[in-house]
C-alpha cells in the first residue's frame, strides 16, 4: 500500500478507500472504474511563489521560513511546501576572505603550477597527483562546547553541565599534517596519508600539593602561546620524524609541505628545518599557499571539522 501511494503521489488512506470500493465488484467478477467522479477541473488551483516578487524581497528578510512569510503573506506550511517541492531553494552563506587583486593573481599562480603541461598540446587538462603533497595547519580543540544538544527520554533527568568559566574551558592547539592517500594498482590501501596529530603541550612540575598527588610531580599542560620557536619545536621533533617514519616506500622522496601564511609560521628557508628536513635522503620543502586562500588546504576544508565531530563524539 505504501509503495502505491509513493507511486501515485497519495496517501496511504486514499489507496485504502478506493480499494475497499473495489474488492466488492472484483468479487462478483465485475470491473471497477477508479476515476475520480468529479466533472472538469474540480480541484483548487495550486499557488505557486511569484519568483520576481520574492527576488525583489530583500536577502535579509528571506533568512527563515517564518519572515519569508510575513513578507509573501502565504502561511508557514506553503512556504515549507514550496522549498520542500524544489520551488524555493534554501542556501547557507558563508563568509569568504576577502580578496585583492594581488591575492587572485596568486591564487591562479598556484593553481597553474598544479596543472601537468604535456609537450605535445591537447584540449584535456590533467592536474599533477599531488601525492608529494603534505598539507599542514593547526586548530585549538576545546575539551567541551558552550551548548550540547541531546536527545532524552520522557522522564529522564536532564543533565547538569557547569564549569568555572565560560572564558577558561580547556583547549588544546594540534597540529595536522596530511597527504593523499596511496593505493596499488589492485587497489589496496597502502598508506592512509595520515601523518599525525600533534598536540602543543608542555611537561611542567606542579607547584602545590593535593590529595590526588605530592608536589613536583611531572604535570602535561597546554601551550596557549604560539610563537614561531613553538611552532619550529613541533615541526623538526613531530613532523619530520613521522613524515620520514611513515612515507611509503618507492614514493619520491622530495616532499613539499604546505602552510598557510599564519604569523607563528617559520620561513621557508629556515636554517634549523632545513637541516632537519634535508637528512636520511629526504628533501623535504616548505611552502605558503596563498594568502586569504584556506580553501587551498584540506585541513580547513573539512577535515578538521571532521575531526572536532569525532572528538565531540
Amino acid at each position: 500500500m505504501a509503495e502505491t501511494a509513493a507511486k501515485w503521489s497519495i496517501s496511504t488512506r486514499t489507496v485504502g478507500d478506493i480499494w475497499k470500493l473495489a474488492s466488492k465488484p472484483l468479487l462478483v467478477g465485475q470491473k471497477f472504474d477508479v476515476n475520480s467522479k468529479r466533472i472538469g477541473n474540480a480541484n483548487r488551483k495550486k499557488l505557486l511563489p511569484d519568483v520576481e516578487f520574492i527576488k525583489k524581497i530583500d536577502i535579509k528578510d528571506r533568512d527563515t521560513m517564518y519572515r519569508l512569510h510575513i513578507q509573501t503573506g502565504v502561511s508557514v506550511r506553503k512556504v515549507h511546501s514550496w522549498v520542500k517541492e524544489g520551488l524555493l531553494k534554501p542556501h547557507s552563506s558563508p563568509l569568504h576572505p576577502k580578496l585583492n587583486d594581488v591575492n587572485k593573481i596568486q591564487r591562479m599562480k598556484h593553481a597553474l603550477q598544479s596543472l601537468v603541461i604535456e609537450q605535445v598540446p591537447t584540449t584535456e587538462i590533467k592536474f599533477n597527483e599531488m601525492s608529494h603533497i603534505i598539507h599542514m595547519d593547526e586548530k585549538w580543540f576545546f575539551i567541551t562546547n558552550d551548548n550540547h544538544k541531546y536527545y532524552l527520554a520522557n522522564g529522564e533527568e536532564l543533565p547538569y553541565r557547569s564549569c568555572q568559566s565560560k572564558r577558561y574551558i580547556t583547549k588544546v592547539m594540534f597540529m595536522c599534517a596530511v597527504s593523499r592517500p596511496v593505493y596499488s594498482p589492485e587497489g589496496e590501501l597502502l598508506f592512509d596519508g595520515k601523518m599525525g596529530m600533534f598536540p602543543f603541550t608542555k611537561q611542567q612540575p606542579t607547584t602545590r600539593r593535593s590529595r590526588y598527588r605530592p608536589r613536583g610531580t611531572m604535570e602535561i599542560k597546554a601551550i596557549e602561546s604560539i610563537t614561531k620557536e613553538v611552532t619550529r619545536a613541533c615541526i623538526i621533533e613531530k613532523v619530520i620524524p613521522a613524515i620520514k617514519c611513515k612515507w611509503p616506500e618507492g614514493a619520491s622522496k622530495h616532499i613539499l609541505i604546505q602552510q598557510d601564511n599564519a604569523k607563528p609560521h617559520i620561513k621557508n628557508d629556515d636554517p634549523e628545518f632545513m637541516a632537519a628536513a634535508n637528512s636520511d635522503g629526504f628533501n623535504i620543502e616548505l611552502f605558503f599557499q596563498p594568502p586569504n586562500s584556506p580553501d587551498l588546504n584540506t585541513n580547513d576544508l573539512g577535515y578538521f571539522r571532521a575531526l572536532q565531530s569525532l572528538q565531540s563524539a
